[in-house]
């Protein structure tokens, strides 16, 4: 067999289905995590720095991790 198609070829082994619902998981509450501090930073600083825009990006992508893995997940899991 051809070792470029071994490398691109599905797993056999559906079992890693998991990993995109841990991968959401993990997303999602590194969503929560990033929300709550800026929440927190938001009502405690005095100093109103550029955090705030960095937050609003930072809970932008981990949202999308967290959707794009519970995507992935829903599509391995429907494919078995």
């Amino acid at each position: 067999m051809d070792p470029v198609s071994t490398l691109f070829a599905p797993f056999k082994n559906h079992d890693l289905c998991l990993w995109f619902y841990l991968l959401s998981v993990a997303g999602f509450v590194l969503f929560l995590f990033s929300l709550f501090g800026a929440i927190f930073y938001g009502l405690v600083a005095k100093n109103k720095s550029p955090i705030a825009t960095v937050s609003f990006y930072g809970m932008l992508m981990y949202l999308i991790v967290y959707f794009q893995n519970r995507l992935l997940y829903s599509m391995c899991v429907k494919s078995i």
